[in-house]
């Protein structure tokens, strides 16, 4: 499991969360999308968790790069946000990032 969220406590906290009920599970954390985007290259996850507002590289260009990605276009991903317009942005995206 990757995790992107430019909140560090909040990060902590949802790590803490997961570990509690998968103890075995691996969850590497990024503070921003641009250092996450080259560990995904390198090492896909299983899992994506990120947020949509973040410094460098925001959580929806790092859906976008994703997607249009074969290696990591079926990558599950789980958007995680606190962003108040974000009715609005999602709006804005292809069905193909986006699913429901």
């Amino acid at each position: 499991i990757l995790m992107i969220d430019d909140d560090e406590d909040f990060l902590v906290l949802m790590q803490q969360a997961i570990l509690e009920q998968l103890p075995r599970a691996q969850v590497s954390l990024f503070s921003n999308g641009y250092d996450a985007l080259v560990a995904i290259g390198a090492n896909p996850p299983d899992l994506l968790i990120l947020d949509l507002k973040m410094p460098k590289v925001d959580g929806l260009e790092i859906c976008q790069r994703l997607k249009s990605n074969q290696r990591t276009k079926s990558l599950p991903i789980l958007v995680v946000t606190a962003h108040p317009s974000t009715e609005k942005r999602t709006g804005r995206t292809s069905s193909s990032t986006w699913e429901t």
